[in-house]
């Protein structure tokens, strides 16, 4: 392993990382550029304090995710000039994502400075000035800007005048900055793609010195330490991981010091620790924070050395269980090594390694792990057990700024599908199985209620996707209002349940042709004639627009060669082949498409 494989190696299974470390792996990347990921994200960072500190921790993270940033470093307390002008270096940039860092003491030094000497109502004015100025510069960056904005919530600033008494003053400053976040939180919820981090929550975890050190603000008007850095960057590094579908969908999980203290086989179900007084408490907290994971959509597994049957009686006899054997959709409880039973648990659930996270509390299982499928996020339980339920918010693997009813509903899907999948083993062949499954596609517009779902679709379906445009919710707010598009959103039902919105088009209207901008599925009914189901009724639709061709586009990437002849073995010819092997297909509405959806019943919603 080189020098710098074991410096990522320590990083990925750190929480806190060596300074040491990130500052080589930073610059070693700096210099071989061979070393880099191929994907490049454009970063813009705008503040009130000096950002440069945030390059090297930024760099790593970005490295661990498979891409490389190329970051902008806005001017000093700059963020309304940078924000307001498109001739600003800011706009220069062309990012794809611009995160502001703000300091109450900058944005309204007159609420700081005056604030003992103004009366309630004008201090109430003065707040809401600084806040109505910062919602205008968003709202331009918005407006000139197509992709997301990031700003965290304001933190009261170090010198309180009236210290542990400021809640009993009737307009106290944390009774302001609760009113401020508070506007900026509604502002952010409601503006496409602009999104509030809970800067608090660093603070938590690094403490209030390294969140604010007096040498380095004063020197330097950087306010963190090297720890800060690191965290803060993580904060920046979850948009990212969101927006480009790098958030992990499953939380594998070992049992013997993990889900329990001790060890099943060996202590027997008396001896193990679980619930009750102390350590038992400390597994039973961690089990809650899984069961809210898995309440949000998260897919969990099993992967651990033991008896199946051993483990499995924990989870249906032991009364301080908080976890059930249902709640994890795959069980890999064997004597197998755990390598081989990641792969498959990525496989039976249908996703990539890069999708999982695994906890054991074995370095050596870890460090083998690591080594073996550095796609997986390995996570090593602490050593000092009372800081294991701090573990999963350490490292912020699953946050996201907004949580479809699909993703709420996701092991409720999965679930069905282990039923088809049962089924589809007993059927004489495919199409007897596809046939039994009495499915109804609803086919309609994209509105309020699908749009959350719609962008996610965009963001991470990669399989059964023509195109792989990766459109924000920004634009297709704009197109669901524009007579020059169509939207089309699919959601199928059959026998085991609802599959939820699983198929997504977008098309528009150019002259005599209907071209088809995006075409996705997931990945889940591929196979089942939904993509035929939804085709059909975009043919249509254009037939009596008046279009006399149906334009279809397919550029390829290395995850939808499954798709590769969609087009042509709908009926399409391919007319062009463009730049980066863009391929263009056109077929005459008066000759098809071929399409067939006989098990299909298709019901079209209206908006």
């Amino acid at each position: 392993m080189s020098e710098i494989e074991a410096k990522l190696d320590r990083i990925r299974r750190s929480a806190i990382p060596s300074p040491t470390d990130v500052n080589f792996i930073c610059r070693t990347l700096q210099i071989q550029p061979q070393l880099r990921s191929e994907k490049v994200v454009r970063i813009g960072l705008v503040g009130t304090t000096t950002l440069e500190p945030l390059l090297q921790p930024l760099t790593v993270r970005a490295h661990l995710e498979r891409f490389w940033p190329e970051i902008y470093f806005g001017p000093f307390n700059r963020v309304h000039e940078e924000l307001r002008d498109i001739n600003s270096g800011l706009y220069a940039h062309r990012p794809e994502f611009v995160f502001l860092s703000l300091r109450l003491e900058e944005l309204s030094p007159k609420f700081i400075e005056e604030f003992t000497a103004r009366e309630e109502d004008d201090l109430k004015k003065i707040v809401q000035q600084a806040i109505s100025e910062l919602k205008t510069s968003l709202s331009a960056l918005r407006s000139n800007f197509g992709g997301v904005i990031a700003f965290n919530s304001l933190t009261t600033p170090e010198w309180m005048p009236y210290h542990q008494y400021d809640w009993m003053v009737a307009y106290g400053m944390r009774a302001a900055v609760h009113e401020m976040n508070q506007e900026l939180a509604t502002f952010a919820r409601t503006t496409p793609d602009v999104v509030m981090l809970d800067s608090e929550q660093v603070t938590a975890f690094v403490g209030r010195d390294a969140s604010f050190d007096p040498k380095l603000w004063y020197w330097a008007r950087y306010h963190g330490s090297s720890r800060y850095a690191w965290d803060w960057s993580g904060l920046y590094l979850s948009v990212v991981r969101n927006r480009l579908g790098f958030r992990r969908k499953c939380l594998v999980l070992d049992l013997d010091n993990t889900m329990w203290g001790g060890i099943i086989g060996e202590d027997g179900m008396d001896g193990i620790k679980i619930g009750g007084d102390y350590p038992g408490n400390i597994y039973q907290a961690f089990q809650k924070q899984v069961l809210d994971l898995w309440r949000q959509g998260v897919i969990l597994a099993l992967n651990s050395k033991n008896n199946e049957s051993d483990a499995k009686a924990v989870f249906d006899e032991h009364p301080e269980m908080i976890l059930q054997w249902d709640h994890f959709a795959v069980k890999r409880v064997n004597w197998s090594d755990k390598v081989s039973n990641l792969r498959e648990i990525a496989a039976e659930i249908n996703i990539g390694l890069e999708s999982l996270v695994f906890v054991d509390d074995n370095p050596a299982e870890c460090e083998f792990l690591c080594r073996e499928l550095p796609q997986v996020t390995v996570l090593q339980m602490p050593t000092v057990i009372e800081q294991i339920p701090r573990l999963l918010a350490q490292f912020d693997l699953f946050a996201s700024p907004e949580r479809s009813a699909e993703d709420r509903k996701r092991n409720v899907y999965y679930q069905a599908d282990q039923a088809r999948e049962a089924a589809m083993s007993i059927s004489a062949n495919v199409e007897d199985f596809v046939a039994s499954l009495e499915m109804v596609a609803d086919i309609g517009p994209i509105n309020g209620a699908s749009l959350a779902r719609s962008v996610q679709l965009l963001e991470k379906t990669n399989q059964f996707n023509l195109t792989t445009k990766r459109h924000n919710a920004t634009f297709i707010k704009e197109i669901a209002q524009s007579p020059l598009w169509r939207t089309y959103t699919l959601r199928l039902v059959d026998r085991f349940g609802d599959n939820g919105q699983v198929g997504l088009a977008l098309v528009r209207k150019e002259g005599d042709a209907a071209c088809i901008d995006t075409f996705l599925m997931s990945c889940r009914v591929i196979g089942r004639g939904a993509e035929d189901a939804m085709l059909a009724l975009i043919a249509r639709d254009a037939r009596a627009q008046g279009a006399t061709q149906l334009i279809g586009e397919y550029t390829p990437t290395k995850k939808n060669k499954l798709v590769e002849s969609f087009y042509e073995s709908k009926g399409f010819e391919l007319k062009e082949t463009l730049e980066g092997e863009r391929r263009i297909y056109c077929i005459s509405l008066a000759k098809g498409p071929t399409v067939e959806c006989k098990f299909i019943k298709v019901r079209e919603v209206q908006t």
